[in-house]
């Protein structure tokens, strides 16, 4: 065999075993998704930090069959995790892990020095260098239908603050339209009255997002030290989580720093 014709069947089979990986990690997507069947995908490939985890993009149906939009995803090969999920993060890590400095801070998930519950973060897209500053907490008394906890992110991405809440649950919608998905949220800040809202829903539909900007519901929970949601996931029983907002301010002040605004 000449030299020429051993590389052309050595670059066909690396072609076949990527070809083979990908398919394993579009299958895995397909079935996290409501409409798997209807997944459209965008450069998956294997991450160049951990030769283990996959990373791409995906554009499915919901339920009422209109197309979302592509969101980022992460496979570790056993679970896919999408942005709001808790470990989306530490699989972007484990992903980037090996780029330059200049691209990742510190080599990766920087964790913040807050002695509180909230758990505090950031790192650098190695695609545009912008920041991603994140706070989690979860809730103290919740749990999904899955015993699961239940889980709060603040975040300032491209300069764009997103409050979201991931239920580990799948919570169908209440819009009944097409074009406009949103869930039922009731929310108490403090003492004050409960009040109903309309929040935004994840590809998954396991967490919603606060609607608008949440820069306003971020500056009232500063002042109180309770947070309680309610949502009703598809079919089942209504789930309440409490959040102890304790150290909110120390969390959320990096956030508020990044995307130009105060508490």
């Amino acid at each position: 065999m000449t030299l020429a014709l051993r590389e052309i069947v050595i670059l066909a089979a690396v072609g076949v075993m990527l070809g083979g990986c990908q398919s394993k990690v579009e299958e895995a997507v397909k079935k996290a998704l409501i409409d798997g069947d209807s997944a459209k995908f965008e450069d998956v490939k294997q991450c160049s930090g951990d030769k283990s985890v996959y990373v791409g993009k995906v554009n499915a149906k919901n339920r009422m069959g209109a197309y979302v939009g592509f969101e980022p995803f992460f496979y570790d090969g056993s679970a896919v995790s999408f942005v709001a999920n808790d470990n989306f993060s530490e699989l972007m890590d484990r992903c980037y892990s090996e780029q330059s400095p200049s691209l990742r801070k510190d080599g990766g998930d920087s964790k913040l020095k807050v002695d509180i519950d909230w758990s505090t973060s950031e790192d650098i897209n190695p695609v545009d260098d912008s920041k991603t500053v994140r706070a989690t907490l979860s809730a103290d008394d919740s749990a999904s239908t899955l015993n699961e906890h239940v889980t709060l992110t603040i975040r300032c991405q491209s300069n764009k603050t997103e409050l979201y809440v991931n239920w580990n649950d799948y919570l169908g919608d209440d819009s009944r339209d097409v074009y406009d998905e949103w869930k039922r949220v009731t929310v108490r800040i403090g003492e004050n009255k409960a009040q109903q809202q309309r929040w935004g829903i994840s590809t998954d539909s396991k967490a919603t997002f606060a609607p608008n900007s949440p820069v306003n519901l971020i500056k009232e929970m500063a002042k109180v030290d309770r947070l309680v949601l309610q949502t009703t996931p598809y079919n089942e029983n209504p789930v309440t989580a409490v959040f102890n907002l304790k150290g909110i301010k120390e969390a959320v002040s990096p956030i508020a720093k990044e995307c130009g605004w105060a508490l």
